[in-house]
């Protein structure tokens, strides 16, 4: 696992990040600055997805 993970850092820097992704992370952030985005901790979440 640490080979995979030393493997996956070694060229951080020369990942480039989807439009997309920086799209949502802006629109993520535009809700945050709204008040209109709602966060649950990571317990919580879990739950919700297996319907707990």
């Amino acid at each position: 696992m640490e080979r995979i993970w030393a493997d996956l850092l070694k060229d951080d820097e020369n990942l480039e990040i989807p439009a997309w992704h920086l799209k949502e992370l802006e629109e993520t952030e535009k809700r945050i600055q709204e008040g209109t985005e709602h966060f649950q901790d990571w317990e919580t979440a879990k739950r919700a997805i297996r319907g707990a």
